[in-house]
C-alpha cells in the first residue's frame, strides 16, 4: 500500500457509486460464501502442522500434485520475508502458505447472489484469489491475483477507481497501521479504489506461481501481464465488488 489518495477525490466520484451501487444490488438475492480454495502440493512433500508453526508438532504429510483444500487463511511463523500466512486445512491441520499452489480458474467464480450491474467493472473474490473484468454480466478477462494477508485483509464492499498511477512507490511509512517496514520502487500499473492508499497495482517482487496466495498489505497484487491487461481496460470510474 501507498501513500493515501488526497482527502476529497474519491467524493467527486459518489454520485456515480451510488448508481453503480443501485444497479449491482437492484436483484433480490442472498450472497452465498464462496467454495473453499483449491490447490496442490508444489514441493516433494510438505508437513502438516497442528499449529501454523514449523515447530508445532507434525500430523501428517502432503506429498507433490495432492489436492488441498484450504479453509482458513491464518497468520503465523513468518518462514520467507513478508509472508506469515498459513493454510488451515482443517481443525489442528495447517501447512505454510508458500508450499501450495492455486489452481488455475476454469472460469469466473459464481457471482453473489442477484447481482447485475451494467458497464465496465470488477469482481474481486478474496476466497478464490480471483478477479474477474466484467462488461455487464458477461466476464471478459479472468485473472489470479494476491490480496490481504490475514492480519492487513483487503477492504471488502463496493469501491470505485480513484485514481490511477503508471509508477508508484510504496512505502510502509505511509501507512502506520502497518507493522513491516518496507519500500517498493516501480510498482507499475498502480489503481487506486480507497483514500487510504488500497490499489490494484503489478507485484513485480512474487514469483509468477506464487500469486492466488493472500499475502499483501492489503492491496490486490497481479503478474506484470495481467497488470498490464487490467490497466489498459479499466479506468477512473470503473466500479470494484470486493468480496468472500
Amino acid at each position: 500500500m501507498n501513500s493515501a489518495v488526497p482527502r476529497g477525490f474519491g467524493a467527486t466520484l459518489l454520485a456515480a457509486a451510488l448508481v453503480f451501487a443501485a444497479t449491482f444490488l437492484s436483484q433480490p438475492g442472498v450472497a452465498e460464501a464462496s467454495e473453499p480454495w483449491q490447490g496442490t502440493v508444489a514441493t516433494d512433500s510438505i508437513n502438516v502442522r497442528s499449529a501454523p508453526n514449523s515447530s508445532a508438532p507434525r500430523v501428517g504429510v502432503l506429498e507433490r500434485g495432492q489436492p488441498v483444500t484450504v479453509l482458513a487463511w491464518v497468520t503465523g511463523e513468518e518462514i520467507e520475508t513478508q509472508n506469515s500466512t498459513w493454510a488451515q486445512l482443517g481443525e489442528g491441520r495447517y501447512v505454510y502458505s508458500a508450499l501450495i499452489r492455486k489452481n488455475d480458474p476454469k472460469g469466473p467464480p459464481p457471482l453473489p447472489g442477484g447481482i447485475q450491474s451494467s458497464g465496465k467493472w470488477i469482481d474481486v473474490n478474496v476466497t478464490q484469489q480471483v478477479l474477474t473484468a466484467y462488461e455487464g454480466d458477461k466476464p471478459v478477462h479472468v485473472m489470479v491475483i494476491s490480496s490481504g494477508r490475514p492480519e492487513y485483509p483487503t477492504p471488502q464492499g463496493l469501491f470505485t477507481i480513484l485514481r490511477r498511477v503508471p509508477s508508484a512507490t510504496m512505502d510502509s511509512s505511509s501507512v502506520p497501521w502497518v507493522r513491516d517496514s518496507y519500500r517498493l520502487d516501480n510498482v507499475l500499473y498502480t489503481q487506486y479504489f480507497t483514500e487510504l492508499g488500497a490499489a490494484l497495482h503489478l507485484a513485480w517482487w512474487k514469483r509468477e506461481d506464487s500469486f492466488g496466495i493472500p499475502t499483501s498489505h492489503g492491496c490486490i497484487g497481479m503478474p506484470l501481464k495481467e497488470a498490464l491487461w487490467l490497466w489498459n481496460w479499466a479506468e477512473v470510474g470503473t466500479p470494484l465488488h470486493i468480496h468472500p
